[in-house]
């Protein structure tokens, strides 16, 4: 557009390739820092989503149930369940206050 209506018309015909070069890039960077950003949010919300379930999870155990039952009510593989409950036992930290 610009060489068209003869704005640094000079400057952009004889480079053209850098300018074009320069143009894509800036989008790409642009497209590139936006998923890196979109993908950062995603991640954070998964972690955020884990430790909730890993909360809910150590509390249902505290109240009686049993790995299974976590399981089913939580959505999570029994086996993560029982890993969340022998760290907490291993660490001494009984989520009691």
């Amino acid at each position: 557009i610009c060489i068209e209506k003869g704005i640094l018309r000079d400057v952009l015909v004889k480079h053209k390739a850098e300018v074009i070069s320069m143009v894509l890039t800036s989008f790409n960077q642009k497209a590139y820092e936006k998923d890196l950003y979109e993908e950062g949010v995603e991640e954070g919300l998964d972690l955020g989503r884990m430790q909730m379930a890993q909360e809910i999870a150590l509390r249902l155990f505290q109240s009686g149930n049993s790995l299974e039952q976590i399981a089913q009510l939580t959505g999570i593989d029994v086996e993560i369940v029982k890993q969340w409950i022998e760290k907490r036992d291993s660490s001494g930290c009984t989520g009691e206050a």
